[in-house]
């Protein structure tokens, strides 16, 4: 039998083979670096919460022994954290769509292979959704697992269960994509698709911030109006169709199977009805014209206005052309975003949002560095300009902390009139720490390719790893001003180690005159 499963996935040119394809290409978007390092880390990982989920039920039998039944709301828990684990599993799902409709480059080819356009759209569309699910199934399925082992028969409805939230993020998702690129076409859907993919993966976390930028007595109002809505026959009560998802996760067979049979109509639903749009846009990415065409017909470039005033528009001009760098950034923006308004209202504990903003203000330096020196798109023609090469990497530097602290500068401007000393901490630190982050690119220029944004800690990982480190140390300096100074006595030292590292790293580089 495993012979002839074998052959049905190996026969090149059927969908069971395409498939096949597509999930070989999910799992190398992972990284095939070290590969068998990391299976074997992962697997002890792996083997260690199949342990924990273990102890965990023998806990809850222990507990039901002694007479100690579940708390209440157990089943809107659940629920509650289905529709989180949907949302993570849905902006995925976007930034898969993205690469496998947009980056990958090869739907022209499938198009005109003999398989029938919905065959390919259907198995992209899978492909996606197994990519997105790999990591919230691999953690979900040990509760199957020990659930089976320990007598939990029901518990066995987590794999069906599992299969259709991926099915029900791929339908969202391909639906989504093709949506936005009906209304705005296929290249500004590409940057679209990520930023709507960062507002949604962002959206339960800011959400949950909520409570935190309301009065007391709106916070009282809206506690009484959820519980209100939680007993029996509300909105939110146990039985309502909201939570059904999380029931069938819980082991309950018929809201597991009402929750995957209308998944499977829902993706079958998308396919019919879109992947005539699918193969419109795979036409319209293919014939639009690309961005070097667009350049060309741009007359508004000035090169009298200097050489450092070219190429900082020259890099800010990629930055907001990069679908990824623009997602990212959005959604480091959206996490600052409660932070600020704690800021703003005066809390008492409002000191912990200045190292806060400056840690994410260093962190998105970090990434936009990375992007203007490393992942230069031609090193060879900045390198052989008349412009000296230090220079070159120091206004690539520029480029990087400029847009990170007129996001930071709102907050700074507020609390400029009254708080003066956040204020003045919040802009010492904040520019320390950008200034902190490039210098760690500039002083040691590496080679990257701008597609792995995602992954830039995997080629050089002690790099990445003293970067972080000395970011932390820049959030303790401003931890320590807000008050606690006797941190500055080791973040000071944390804060010095990446430019010092990075100055002995790059040595070699700087002197043999390579941008990147």
């Amino acid at each position: 039998m495993i012979t002839n499963v074998r052959a049905v996935f190996s026969k090149p040119g059927t969908s069971a083979w395409l498939l096949k394809h597509e999930l070989r290409l999910a799992l190398r978007s992972l990284g095939n670096k070290r590969a068998w390092a990391f299976a074997a880390f992962f697997g002890i990982v792996w083997l260690l919460l199949h342990a924990l989920v273990f102890f965990l039920f023998y806990a809850l039998s222990k507990a039901s022994d002694a007479g100690v039944s579940l708390p209440p709301y157990t089943m809107q828990i659940a629920g509650v954290m289905f529709w989180l684990l949907f949302t993570i599993v849905l902006s995925q799902t976007l930034a898969h769509a993205v690469e496998a409709f947009f980056s990958r480059g090869d739907l022209d080819l499938l198009l005109s292979s003999p398989l029938d356009a919905k065959v390919v759209l259907t198995i992209r569309a899978l492909g996606i959704g197994f990519a997105a699910i790999l990591f919230p199934a691999l953690i979900a399925l040990p509760f199957a697992h020990v659930g089976i082992i320990t007598g939990r028969f029901p518990l066995a409805s987590i794999y069906p269960s599992t299969v259709a939230l991926a099915l029900l993020a791929a339908a969202i998702g391909v639906w989504l994509t093709m949506l936005l690129v009906q209304l705005l076409g296929a290249r500004r859907a590409k940057t679209a698709t990520q930023v709507l993919g960062a507002l949604i993966g962002a959206g339960f976390f800011l959400s949950s911030q909520l409570q935190n930028l309301l009065s007391r007595d709106t916070r009282a109002a809206l506690s009484s109006w959820l519980l209100r809505e939680s007993e029996v026959g509300g909105m939110f009560a146990p039985e309502s169709i909201l939570w059904w998802p999380g029931r069938a996760f819980l082991g309950e067979w018929m809201p597991m199977l009402t929750f995957v049979v209308a998944t499977v109509i829902a993706f079958w639903l998308v396919v019919n009805l879109t992947y005539r749009r699918f193969v419109l846009s795979t036409q319209e990415s293919q014939t639009a014209p690309g961005p070097s065409q667009a350049l060309a017909g741009d007359a508004r470039i000035k090169f009298a206005s200097g050489t450092t005033w070219i190429l900082l528009r020259k890099e800010w001009k990629l930055i907001a052309r990069d679908p990824q760098v623009i997602s990212q950034t959005l959604l480091q923006m959206l996490y600052m975003m409660p932070m600020v308004f704690l800021g703003i209202s005066g809390k008492s504990f409002a000191s912990l949002v200045v190292p806060s903003v400056v840690f994410i203000v260093a962190m998105l330096v970090g990434n936009l560095a990375w992007l203007t020196v490393a992942a230069e798109d031609a090193p060879d023609l900045v390198g052989s300009s008349p412009l000296a090469l230090a220079r070159v990497r120091f206004t690539k530097g520029i480029a990087a902390v400029v847009p990170a602290l007129v996001l930071a500068s709102p907050l700074f401007f507020y609390w400029l009139f009254t708080k003066p000393w956040y204020a003045f901490v919040l802009a010492f630190c904040a520019i320390g720490a950008s200034i902190n982050s490039a210098a760690c690119h500039v002083l040691n220029p590496r080679k990257a390719n701008r597609r792995e944004l995602n992954k830039r800690g995997q080629a050089h990982p002690m790099s990445s790893i003293v970067e972080l480190f000395s970011t932390f140390g820049w959030a303790g300096i401003a931890y320590a001003m807000m008050g606690t100074w006797w941190v500055l006595l080791i973040a000071i030292p944390v804060a010095a180690v990446g430019p010092i590292f990075s100055y002995g790293a790059g040595y070699e580089a700087r002197r043999a005159g390579v941008i990147a």
